[in-house]
């Protein structure tokens, strides 16, 4: 498997977890980025799709040109802070992610499948621009549920978890608290949630989702009917542009895959996590 990160102590880790922790931003920088989300922000008009959203997510907005806008100006503050860390790997997505008070919780889920799993690792690198706890919404995940869940994820398919939200917010994911200036480093293929905002203060994060740069970035798509699922190529462009659950119109299918999926219990779902998180068994 290629590597994730520069630091060997830290590779371990995130192979052994699902993610790491690392201090990202001086103080000088975390100024600085919220300077540049201000300047983005200014004069943005919310969109009809972020509006019907219970947060606001830049992902969600249909002005390509400000999704352009905040992907160029982002990646140019980003790359060279993360160059220093992750192992030569370059953004797909970026978002603005933020939580107004009373707002704001996003469903247990894995982000989707951008890679070619068997070879390639990608990860999203969550950056908080407040300090966060669980009642500010923090990010939460399983520890050590990466690469034992499941490797192909894509909106038109459907999660082998998702009768157990309510058990896995009470009693298996653990919340990142931590200070503004980190971040977060998570395997994409991680179970993770964040809750509602319960402060006063709007929580406002970044969330860098990035590929190996000599990966080939692709997405999954199953049409209503089909058994098999269409492995496509795409670029950053197609995140942009893309709305969930349509074809990929005007990209190429690369594979197919006959991909099946068995709803997991929740003790199935212990003797699965325990592979990479012993300590899970005994919860």
């Amino acid at each position: 498997m290629r590597r994730v990160l520069n630091d060997e102590q830290l590779e371990s880790n995130f192979h052994r977890d699902g993610y790491v922790t690392i201090q990202l931003l001086k103080e000088h920088q975390l100024e600085d980025l919220k300077q540049l989300i201000r300047q983005l922000n200014e004069g943005h008009i919310e969109s009809s799709t972020e509006a019907k959203s219970s947060y606001k997510l830049s992902f969600f907005n249909n002005d390509l040109a400000f999704k352009q806008k905040v992907f160029e100006t982002l990646t140019a503050f980003f790359q060279p802070l993360i160059d220093q860390h992750l192992h030569q790997y370059k953004p797909l997505i970026i978002n603005i992610f933020d939580k107004e008070p009373g707002k704001g919780e996003v469903p247990v889920h894995q982000n989707w499948t951008f890679v070619d799993e068997d070879k390639f690792t990608s990860v999203s690198v969550w950056i908080p621009l407040v300090d966060v706890s669980h009642a500010n919404g923090t990010l939460e995940v399983v520890k050590g549920s990466h690469k034992v869940l499941c490797k192909h994820r894509s909106p038109t398919l459907p999660w082998v978890f998702d009768e157990l939200n309510d058990v896995l917010k009470a009693k298996y994911l653990q919340p990142f608290e931590f200070t503004a200036g980190h971040a977060a480093i998570i395997d994409d293929g991680i179970l993770h949630w964040s809750s509602e905002n319960n402060t006063p203060v709007v929580r406002t994060a970044v969330q860098l989702i990035m590929a190996p740069a000599d990966a080939d970035t692709i997405h999954l798509y199953k049409a209503p009917g089909r058994d098999d699922t269409q492995v496509y190529k795409v670029d950053p462009l197609f995140f942009m542009q893309y709305n969930m659950k349509d074809i990929p119109e005007g990209y190429n299918v690369i594979d197919r895959k006959d991909i099946r999926l068995k709803k997991l219990s929740e003790s199935e779902f212990k003797k699965v996590i325990a592979v990479q998180n012993p300590d899970i068994a005994y919860i």
